[in-house]
């Protein structure tokens, strides 16, 4: 297996670890703090990753290089507004068409950054595959205004938060990609990158969740399910994508994440809040066409 190969068996393995979160989180954020959960999943995820990279390396390590401070800084900015607008998201609207928004602009924006940013001139096949993803995600949209999406209980308010929260979402989520991959050039590692990411998303979570409901849980459910999502929604699931992102192009990267509604429109199945909806899964299938003529592309 080449190298860009394994790399995309990462972000696929991401895909499904994550979605099969997004449907868990949804369901349990309709009973937990937004900024509760992502402070305590988010605190024990850095603790382990900091810990497992200081037994490794060493304590002296875990000092930032001047030359990457920078795209630290930058990652722990686009990191905060990823997963404020994610989580948000999944509490407002359905799942799939959360996850379907943040994955499907994830392409267009790697071009737009690479347009302004980089001055990349602007390839036509690149051009073709990101607005077909972005369609479909704009089709998941409009199933969510219309009240055709599986959680048909949606007031019109509240979708379009949900879809704002997704689109802003997904804008950050392709920023980290692009600044996970300038520590990758640095020589990261993706421990490394783990142990230093969250540090702005735990002290403006602490804030709110101190300034709202606190950090406190109200049952041993609650606790149980905060413990799931922190395992396999964050901790393994960010490692692998890490590891993902290090190895792959950054366009094929959210690529690949754009197949993320096919994994949650499965998982939320068995979320008996959400029905099956015919219009979601048209939407979904427009991302995954798209998305398989990206991987025919050279990049």
């Amino acid at each position: 297996m080449n190298i860009e190969t394994r790399g995309v068996v990462y972000v696929a393995s991401f895909v499904v670890l994550a979605n099969a979160n997004a449907v868990f989180a949804g369901h349990l954020l309709q009973t937990v703090n937004t900024f509760t959960l992502l402070f305590w999943s988010f605190l024990i995820a850095t603790a382990f990753f900091m810990v497992l990279f200081v037994s490794t390396k060493g304590a002296a390590a875990l000092a930032l290089k001047k030359d990457a401070i920078g795209p630290v800084i930058a990652v722990n900015i686009t990191g905060l507004f990823m997963w404020l607008g994610y989580y948000n998201a999944l509490r407002l609207i359905e799942p799939a068409i959360a996850t379907a928004i943040m994955s499907g602009i994830g392409p267009c924006v790697i071009i737009a950054y690479g347009f302004f940013a980089l001055k990349e001139p602007i390839r036509k096949d690149l051009s073709l595959a990101a607005l077909g993803i972005f369609l479909g995600a704009l089709f998941l949209g409009w199933t969510s205004l219309s009240g055709n999406s599986g959680l048909s209980m949606v007031s019109l308010p509240a979708a379009v938060l949900g879809l704002a929260c997704a689109v802003g979402g997904g804008t950050f989520q392709a920023l980290t990609t692009v600044f996970t991959k300038k520590l990758g050039a640095l020589g990261w590692t993706a421990n490394q990158v783990m142990a230093h990411r969250s540090y702005l998303l735990i002290l403006v979570s602490l804030v709110f969740a101190l300034q709202g409901p606190g950090l406190s849980v109200a049952s041993q459910n609650q606790v149980l399910g905060i413990a799931v999502a922190t395992v396999f929604g964050v901790t393994l699931s960010l490692w692998i994508l890490q590891k993902g992102i290090l190895l792959v192009p950054a366009f094929k990267v959210t690529s690949i994440i754009s197949l993320a509604p096919i994994a949650t429109l499965t998982f939320q199945l068995l979320d008996d809040r959400i029905s099956w909806s015919n219009a979601s899964a048209v939407g979904c299938l427009i991302v995954v066409v798209f998305t398989i003529y990206t991987m025919k592309l050279k990049l």
